[in-house]
C-alpha cells in the first residue's frame, strides 16, 4: 500500500468534507480513489 493510499484513507475516515489532488497522473489517481471508496463503502 503506498503512501497516498494510507494517507487518502485518513483523510476519508477523518470526515474532511472535500480532498484535493494535485497530480498530473489523473487516470491512475482516479483508478486509486475508486479502490479505496469501495474498500471503505464509500461513493
Amino acid at each position: 500500500m503506498s503512501n497516498f493510499e494510507k494517507n487518502f484513507k485518513l483523510y476519508l475516515n477523518a470526515g474532511l468534507p472535500i480532498l484535493y489532488v494535485d497530480t498530473f497522473e489523473d487516470a491512475k489517481a482516479k483508478k486509486l480513489i475508486e479502490k479505496i471508496c469501495k474498500q471503505n463503502d464509500r461513493k
